[in-house]
């Protein structure tokens, strides 16, 4: 079961390329993709997704920049930024 987070990680990671493509597996519209420990897998930039509607795994590779990578583990654009926000108030408070 995915939480909040993970769903809106994956409603927005978008961007993956199949490592080993070619050797006589496909997906199908309808088939259920399952990725265990997904925020783990991401620092790696590579991510590996089970099909378990054929009972097979893949792996993927991030097409990720570094902020990109930054993003995806807030949790989206607006937690990143709210973040950055934060840390830049604290730093100009302990400025005064």
């Amino acid at each position: 079961m995915q939480n909040r987070q993970e769903r809106e990680i994956l409603s927005w990671f978008c961007i993956i390329y199949f490592d080993g493509v070619g050797k006589g597996v496909w997906i199908d519209l309808r088939d259920e993709l399952e990725i265990e420990n997904f925020l783990d897998q991401i620092p790696t930039r590579r991510v590996v997704v089970k099909d378990v509607t054929k009972g097979f795994t893949f792996k993927t590779k991030l097409d990720l920049t570094d902020n990109e990578l930054e993003v995806v583990l807030c949790g989206g654009q607006l937690r990143y930024l709210k973040k950055e926000l934060a840390k830049n108030r604290a730093g100009i408070s302990l400025l005064r």
